[in-house]
């Protein structure tokens, strides 16, 4: 059984499999990246709509909601 194992071990390549995990990997957090976003999102839009306001996002990411002529700056963890 351990010959088995052994020869089973050899077989494989080990630069694919180490590629393949780095690909993985790489997928992974790409994709919890873009589920953090788009959770802060939806709750900035959701905290803005019951506002009755517009949702813009600034280029340092953070959200602002406009209502006529007031700027309410939204922080998603606390609405």
């Amino acid at each position: 059984m351990k010959f088995k194992i052994n020869l089973l071990l050899q077989k494989i390549n080990w630069e694919y499999v180490v590629l393949y995990s780095f690909y993985g990997c790489c997928l992974l957090v790409a994709v919890t990246a873009y589920h953090i976003i788009r959770t802060e999102f939806r709750a900035a839009e959701e905290a803005c709509q019951n506002r009755n306001g517009v949702l813009l996002q600034e280029k340092q990411g953070s959200f602002v909601c406009i209502k006529r002529k007031s700027v309410i700056k939204i922080d998603p963890e606390t609405s």
